[in-house]
């Protein structure tokens, strides 16, 4: 049933997003729900990003702008929260935009005491579109706790890519206040998916509002996920602390879906600082010596966990399986020449297409 009188704060925290936030903030006056309030946070801006939001809000009472000190995404969105007074949240990243119907189709699908959620459109360069077939019945809490530590497809269910993202859901403010839920403000990689898992806690179910809902960016070339970070690897430490403390407060660390979510999650931060690196690289920012050290930096302090088994083979994503085979007896040669080698050669052969 449609709570037509329930408001919906959608908060859109932005940093240098003049190319578009325009497109961004039309998504949400356009909404077929009219009764939400728009709240943009510049986070220090140095182009006409504060500058456009204003102009919205002459316009349209309905949006509101808070100006403050460049701080991070993190700290931006809990400026928004703490401003928000509707009964249910949207999170929506400046360069992203909303199908103009998803907010009236949250409210009328809407179920208690779940997450609920909608799908992502991606937008790749060279006109590249991708859509996700979404299969979200009959997952419980520990099963949803664990795809926001590392998301991955069964045969049973299949949350996409982005399910660990903060937007393509609507939450309960409630929840949040009465639980003072916040984004860690240190955090700027992961961050949102340490947000998930503490609300989580509240719920015990998902709900599949649409397929669609929610399109996704990646044409921004300063977006955090397309850029060399520098500060990639102490950002994957806090990353993992933060997500270790936030399950041992649900009580469920040691639940085998979660547990195996975890084996995932640290070779995934593998990965993911051997990407980072690979990027660096091809932009200049990186020395062809340091290729692989934060990654052998990662393998060293967490060599004890990464030897720790999944509960079957099945259970572990196959992008690392292969390496994963190796964890009793880890080593360098044995990186470089079953992980590191072949990686960066598909990725040099990939780029040079």
């Amino acid at each position: 049933m449609e709570k037509k009188k329930s408001l919906v704060s959608i908060i859109v925290p932005a940093y240098n997003a003049e190319k578009f936030i325009d497109k961004c903030i039309r998504s949400v006056l356009n909404q077929s729900y009219p009764n939400l309030e728009l709240i943009l946070v510049d986070d220090g801006s140095t182009d006409e990003t504060g500058k456009i939001c204003e102009e919205y809000a002459s316009k349209d009472t309905r949006v509101r702008v808070i100006h403050k000190k460049n701080s991070g995404v993190s700290a931006a969105r809990n400026m928004g929260l703490s401003s928000a007074i509707g009964e249910y949240v949207v999170f929506l990243d400046s360069d992203d935009w909303l199908d103009e119907d998803i907010v009236e189709l949250a409210l009328k699908k809407y179920q208690k005491n779940c997450i609920n959620i909608w799908g992502f459109v991606c937008y790749w360069p060279r006109n590249v579109l991708k859509t996700e077939e979404l299969r979200a019945e009959g997952l419980c809490q520990e099963e949803l706790i664990a795809n926001a530590i590392f998301t991955r497809s069964t045969a049973h269910y299949d949350l996409g890519n982005y399910f660990r993202a903060g937007g393509g859901k609507i939450y309960e403010r409630a929840i949040i206040e009465e639980n003072s839920l916040a984004f860690p403000e240190k955090l700027f990689i992961g961050e949102d998916a340490v947000f998930l898992v503490k609300y989580l806690r509240y719920v015990s179910g998902v709900n599949l509002i649409s397929q669609r809902g929610y399109n996704y960016n990646h044409l921004n070339e300063n977006a955090a996920t397309t850029k060399y970070q520098k500060s990639m690897y102490e950002q994957s430490e806090l990353q993992y602390t933060e997500l270790v403390n936030a399950v041992k407060e649900t009580g469920l660390a040691e639940n085998d879906s979660i547990r195996n979510a975890f084996v995932n999650f640290r070779w995934w931060m593998l990965a993911s600082l051997s990407m980072n690196n690979l990027r660096g690289f091809f932009q200049k920012k990186v020395f062809i010596i340091n290729l692989t050290k934060e990654s052998i930096q990662w393998v060293e302090k967490h060599r004890e966990e990464m030897k720790e088994s999944a509960t079957s083979p099945e259970e572990v994503s196959p992008a690392f399986r292969n390496i994963y085979r190796y964890r009793e007896s880890l080593s360098k040669r044995i990186l470089y020449q079953h992980y590191f080698i072949p990686k960066f050669v598909k990725f040099i052969q990939e780029h040079m297409r």
